[in-house]
């Protein structure tokens, strides 16, 4: 039987603050953090809205993300007081390449800021999948032996590459989105979310209670189009499928659905039917959320 895999540290960097209590007060009162991105001023991108951090001026492409990453992570390692001796892994997930450098650059900087040069470490790029993708390799370097424990999460910064390639594409909103909502378009944001993921008879060792469970995850790839998930939403209801058979539970188990919930037509809609196929008459009843309206799509850190 596998070992029960718990979350006992989580930290977040996102438009609403630096940390997690800061992100859980602002979504508990509804404030949103889009607005003005400082660090497009003076470019063509000035007028558009996203959720932004502060960060120092004159970085390198890349050097936000690794900052969020490392904000994120030690809020994280923090939290779950994991001891020093601790054989550590690292996924990152994130899906913007770093310039001059390759993607696991990033990886190998955030260990070697985090003190840990020898931690294996992992990048997941998966696009906007990679933050949520990067917890299920974490569940299969523990299943695996490889680590006693694994930070896993993802990170990404506003750069006007990507922006520029929603902007042409014609998928951003000019206010806040509005998830399965009337108003069709997304907004772009970024940040970085990360957890401490270790099996429960190592959280119950240190007295430490689990914060979540995780009970199980399902992946499914498809070549359907660049830019669109397939119209009946069949991979997803397949990705849904798989997580719950791994957990061992059924669609009537579930009691609330955190969606990707990008707010434009083609995600919503295959989003939505792909509720409908896997929860039946639930599907319309269910509780459904999603953040975007508030920090903003965040790509590769968005999942997680």
């Amino acid at each position: 039987m596998r070992d029960r895999l718990v979350f006992t540290g989580i930290g977040a960097v996102t438009p609403l603050g630096p940390d997690l209590p800061s992100l859980a007060a602002s979504v508990a009162t509804g404030r949103h953090g889009i607005g003005a991105i400082p660090h497009f001023a003076g470019t063509q991108l000035a007028d558009e809205p996203g959720g932004s951090i502060a960060r120092a001026p004159g970085g390198r492409r890349g050097d936000a993300a690794l900052d969020f990453a490392v904000r994120a992570c030690r809020e994280a390692l923090a939290a779950s007081e994991l001891p020093a001796s601790t054989r550590l892994g690292l996924v990152l997930g994130t899906t913007m390449a770093p310039r001059d450098r390759p993607l696991d650059a990033l990886a190998d900087e955030l260990r070697t800021a985090l003190g840990l040069p020898d931690a294996p470490a992992l990048v997941v790029s998966t696009a906007c999948t990679s933050g949520s993708a990067a917890l299920a390799v974490a569940a299969q370097l523990l299943d695996m032996g490889v680590c006693e424990a694994v930070l896993a999460g993802g990170t990404d910064e506003l750069d006007p590459r990507s922006f520029g390639g929603f902007l042409a594409l014609r998928l951003l909103a000019r206010a806040p989105c509005t998830p399965f909502g009337q108003e069709t378009g997304t907004t772009l944001g970024e940040g970085a979310a990360f957890f401490v993921l270790e099996r429960e008879a190592s959280a119950a060792r240190r007295a430490r209670a689990p914060l979540a469970v995780l009970e199980g995850w399902g992946t499914t790839a498809d070549g359907f189009h660049a830019t669109r998930p397939p119209p009946a939403g069949d991979g997803l209801a397949r990705a849904a499928r798989a997580a719950l058979a791994d957990a061992g539970l059924d669609p009537s188990d579930v009691a609330w659905v955190s969606a990707h919930g990008t707010g434009t037509a083609a995600n919503d809609a295959t989003e939505a039917l792909a509720l409908h196929s896997i929860f039946g008459q639930r599907g319309s009843a269910i509780p459904v959320t999603a953040s975007k309206s508030l920090v903003g799509h965040t790509l590769g850190a968005a999942g997680a």
